[in-house]
C-alpha cells in the first residue's frame, strides 16, 4: 500500500518489559524515542509521551530490531508476498536469539511475527540489515562475520 515502515528499539536500559516497536511512519508522527517505550502513554500534561504515535506492532523487549523491508518486490511464493521481513538482533545476555521474522500484512493490519530465517547462534553471528535485491532475493548483513547472506527460493521449473 506504499507505507513506509521503521523498527525501533526501546531505550538502552529499558524498564523491565519495555517493548521494542514496529512503526508505520506518518507525516509529523512522534514515536516517542528515546523517552517513551512501546505504547507508553500518560495523561500528564508535561509528559513527552502524551502525544506519541501508537506503534503498529509491539515486539518482545530486547528483540533489538535492526531493519525492516516489504516483500512486494521479491521473487517468492505468493504466501510470502504482502509481508514485512524484520531483522531481530536478539540479546545473548537475555537468551533472545537473533532471527529474521515475517509479519503478514492483511487489510491494513500487521500480523504477529513468525520465524522466517534463523540459525544465528548467540555470539557467532548477528544479522544487522535486510534488503531486497534486484534479483528478487533477500540479502541479510551479518555484522560479526562481515558477511552478506542471500536467501532465495529454488524454482521447480
Amino acid at each position: 500500500d506504499g507505507s513506509l515502515w521503521a523498527s525501533e528499539r526501546s531505550r538502552i536500559n529499558p524498564e523491565p518489559g519495555a517493548a521494542d516497536e514496529l512503526n508505520r511512519l506518518q507525516l509529523e508522527g512522534d514515536y516517542g524515542w528515546p523517552l517513551c517505550d512501546g505504547n507508553e502513554t500518560t495523561n500528564a500534561p508535561d509528559s513527552p509521551c502524551t502525544n506519541a504515535t501508537t506503534a503498529e506492532q509491539l515486539l518482545q523487549s530486547r528483540a533489538n530490531p535492526a531493519g525492516v523491508m516489504v516483500t512486494s518486490s521479491l521473487d517468492y511464493p505468493l504466501v510470502y508476498r504482502n509481508s514485512l521481513l524484520m531483522v531481530l538482533q536478539g540479546d545473548s545476555k537475555y537468551n533472545i536469539v537473533p532471527a529474521v521474522v515475517r509479519l503478514q500484512l492483511s487489510a491494513g493490519k500487521v500480523g504477529v511475527p513468525v520465524a522466517f530465517l534463523g540459525g544465528w547462534g548467540g555470539k557467532t553471528a548477528r544479522p544487522s540489515a535486510i534488503h531486497a535485491g534486484p534479483d528478487g532475493a533477500v540479502y541479510i548483513a551479518d555484522e560479526i562475520n562481515g558477511a552478506i547472506y542471500r536467501a532465495a527460493w529454488l524454482r521447480a521449473d
